[in-house]
């Protein structure tokens, strides 16, 4: 039968050094949250591989590997983990009594077993203890507790009180009051802890809430804020699961892959064999047949010498008999001179006919001995094939990112190296895996691309940007992304030189036609789609353009009721809104028609206006108004509902003077002019959110000053922003001094660009109103010389 596992068994193996896998001694607590014993520690340290990124040794525990943490310079600076050292102390005290019962209960076999009782540490009357200090580690009876609860230095310390129970009754020894019942302050040991310190980000008491340095900190009741540190647990545990809940998956995916392994391997092994196979059978027939075919070339060669033998032999034989012939004839001993003078004519007819057959005869073999074998260019070890497992790539990473200058409409060429698990250059012997880029403006995505060549391990890329501003690079390989995926980059406008913005189109008062006759003082000026909505102050209505401004469309006017309209904008839901300045609101014009709609009213609290100028719409609907008598902006839900306001009378980098243009960018800041202060103030989403500024908006930017000069404004009034050209555009009323109105241009950053007074037929009088065409054309509104003007940015290729 199985030994019982008790709690002190279970103790026990949680109180053992993963190194030395004995009772802790001295345990050290590591940044990663293992405990090992000092001296186990000391040992290993020197051993560690040290963490490449921080330089610190790793973690010695195994499959843990973490570093050691920022500040660590030796093993006596970790804390100890005084619990478990006290609790080794416990386990050692109870070991050591059962080895005093078992020794005697071996000497006295027949007497009955007691159950072991622990005496009290605390005084010399031999009576049973009832408790434990978690603190001193003494044994207490029950008198010498309730000293041990009241004592000055001891009042304190956690006593745990100990059940009936031991290893001879079958019962574990169980301590009870594990947990505190209640903390006491350190400062304070008369004082239990009750209240938290968010700054401190600790517990302290009442007398500690009072009293410096927590007396200015932000504290509550501790079971008050209970509640919102559990949830606060629960969304980090639930980070962590899910990060754990990944690895898992990681983890059976990689099993998988071990699994898969080894039946590819087997897969493979197969292959390997009936391909071997296969051209063994092929080799076979192969040397049969090349060792027949020099057998058939063997023999045609032999009968084809044997024939050439054969004649050459017929005519040796002709021309011997015929000369053997002759010289007998001709031979003194045989000669008679009549009989040869006789056969002479034969003779030479004789010899001349075989002169004339053979003379000539061509006395070349007909075939040669050669047979050759000549193996083929391929090895037999090509031609069964080769072996190889595709590399996963471990890291890929940009090489020239930081150093690539990206200039709008102009090739940037980008490289990324590919590495295995061990740092090499990967150099796929198949197809590599694919990689991705694509560039994104906010939640537009501007530039996608697949194409990539792959040469030595290494991506390159060419990719031509159309977009200019800040933006997003997301590269990805096979799906992931790289390392430090996404990137931030900016994307920079060509060179612009200065006088080289041109005008394309004058649209001025004319009355013959019924649009253009209302054109009397034209104020703000809008775009939606093609559409191009320009409001008129004198004329009190709105006038509809479509396509460009040579288009007019519609007229929108309301008798009356329309009174001193400034600004204008549509928003997310298609409607026109319309700033009255006199009227001290923002009308809403939907297209459906219905009776429109006012935002806001007179006055000087939330969600009223005093003399409102310009009014913009960002990405998520809220609509933005500048308030110029109140000196703020306020800003309103896609509903109309009052959310929140920034700004106010100054001359500090969040403070107005004449708030009167307003424009939003891709990224939802605010550019707001201050006429009266001759600035540009930009305002970005980067504070906490407060009641008075829900979206927490900073002002972070600012540039302009009073002047004529480049950088300079005077008296700038309209507004707008090229978010994907990366330029502002700023409309000036100009003023005394010969100061002329004018356009100015800016990046985002706000350094000057070009400025623009007008040129031949084509002069300003008093310009208010800006927006940005969808050809990245500006339209301008001149009050003063009753017309509208488009204009162009002629930009000069980087150097």
């Amino acid at each position: 039968m199985a030994a019982k596992f008790t709690l002190i068994d279970g103790l026990r193996d949680a109180l053992k050094c993963p190194i030395c896998h004995q009772l802790f001694e001295n345990p050290k607590i590591l940044p990663c949250l293992h405990d090992i014993c000092a001296d186990c520690l000391e040992k290993k340290i020197r051993l560690q591989p040290q963490d490449p990124a921080s330089g610190l040794p790793l973690c010695p525990v195994p499959l843990c590997n973490e570093p050691l943490g920022q500040g660590f310079t030796n093993v006596q600076d970790l804390p100890t983990n005084l619990t478990a050292q006290n609790l080794v102390k416990l386990l050692r005290k109870e070991d050591a009594a059962r080895a005093g019962a078992r020794r005697e209960d071996h000497s006295s076999q027949d007497e009955p077993a007691e159950v072991k009782e622990y005496k009290c540490d605390e005084c010399d009357r031999n009576v049973p203890a009832v408790s434990l200090c978690s603190i001193c580690n003494n044994y207490m009876c029950k008198f010498c507790e309730e000293q041990h609860r009241v004592g000055k230095k001891t009042k304190t310390h956690d006593v745990l009180s100990i059940l009936p129970g031991g290893e001879e009754s079958g019962a574990p020894v169980v301590f009870r009051g594990l947990s505190h019942n209640s903390w006491k302050c350190n400062e304070h040991p008369e004082i239990d802890v009750d209240i938290y310190c968010r700054d401190c980000r600790m517990v302290i008491c009442v007398k500690c809430a009072v009293c410096p340095p927590h007396k200015e900190h932000d504290y509550n009741e501790a079971n008050k804020l209970v509640g919102e540190y559990y949830a606060q647990a629960d969304d980090v545990a639930r980070g962590v699961a899910n990060i754990y809940e990944r690895i898992r998956q990681a983890t059976e995916t990689v099993k998988a892959l071990v699994v898969s392994l080894d039946d590819n391997r087997q897969k493979v092994r197969g292959d390997i064999t009936e391909r071997y196979d296969t051209i063994i059978r092929d080799l076979e027939r192969k040397k049969e047949t090349l060792l027949q075919t020099a057998e058939d070339i063997h023999a045609h060669k032999i009968a084809v010498h044997n024939k050439q033998l054969k004649e050459l032999t017929t005519i040796a034989k002709r021309l011997d008999d015929s000369l053997s012939y002759t010289r007998r004839v001709r031979s003194e001993d045989n000669c008679i001179p009549i009989e040869f003078m006789v056969l002479c004519e034969t003779i030479f007819k004789r010899l001349n006919q075989l002169h004339g057959d053979y003379a000539e005869y061509d006395r070349r073999p007909w075939e040669s001995d050669v047979i050759i074998f000549k193996p083929s260019a391929l090895e037999t070890a090509d031609a069964i094939g080769v072996v190889y497992g595709d590399p996963c790539p471990k890291a890929c990473t940009a090489t020239n990112l930081a150093s690539t200058h990206f200039i709008r409409g102009r090739e940037a060429r980008l490289s990324f190296e590919c590495h295995d698990v061990v740092g090499n250059l990967l150099r796929f012997p198949a197809n590599p895996p694919n990689l991705s880029v694509r560039i994104t403006h906010g939640d537009v995505c501007v530039l996608e691309t697949g194409m990539a060549d792959f040469v030595d391990g290494c991506y390159r890329v060419r990719i031509t940007p159309n977009v200019q501003g800040e933006h997003h690079l997301e590269v990805k390989v096979s799906g992931v992304d790289i390392q430090r995926s996404p990137f931030l980059i900016t994307v920079s406008p060509p060179v612009v030189q200065p006088g080289t913005v041109v005008p394309v189109r004058v649209v001025q008062r004319e009355g013959g036609q019924q649009g253009r006759r209302r054109l009397l003082s034209p104020f703000g000026v809008t775009t939606s789609g093609d559409l191009i909505a320009v409001s008129d102050h004198t004329s009190r209505c709105v006038l509809i353009f479509q396509g460009n401004l040579d288009h007019f469309k519609e007229l929108v006017e309301r008798g009356d009721q329309f009174s001193s309209v400034r600004g204008i904008t549509f928003d997310s839901k298609g409607s026109l809104l319309v700033v009255e300045k006199e009227n001290h609101h923002v009308t809403v014009i939907s297209p459906q028609n219905s009776e429109p709609r006012h935002i806001g009213s007179r006055g000087n609290g939330d969600g009223q206006f005093e003399m409102p100028s310009c009014v913009a719409v960002d990405s998520k609907g809220y609509v933005f108004v500048t308030d110029s008598i109140n000196q703020r902006v306020q800003y309103f839900t896609p509903d109309y509902a009052y959310a929140g306001q920034v700004g106010r009378w100054g001359q500090a980098k969040d403070e107005f003077h004449d708030p009167y243009g307003i424009a939003i960018d891709g990224r939802d800041r605010l550019f707001v002019t201050s006429r009266k202060s001759n600035k540009v103030h930009v305002f970005e989403r980067e504070v906490q959110p407060t009641v008075q500024n829900p979206l927490g908006y900073a002002a972070v930017q600012v540039f302009g000053d009073r002047g004529s000069a480049e950088q300079k404004l005077q008296a700038p009034v309209g507004i707008a922003v090229d978010p994907l050209y990366g330029y502002v555009y700023v409309t000036e009323e100009g003023g005394g001094n010969g100061n002329r109105s004018r356009l100015s241009v800016f990046t985002l950053e706000g350094e000057h660009v070009a400025s623009y007074v007008g040129a031949g037929q084509v002069q300003f009088s008093r310009l208010t109103g800006v927006c940005v065409l969808g050809n990245h054309n500006v339209v301008v509104a001149d009050c003063g010389n009753q017309q509208l003007v488009e204009l162009g940015l002629l930009e000069q290729p980087n150097a």
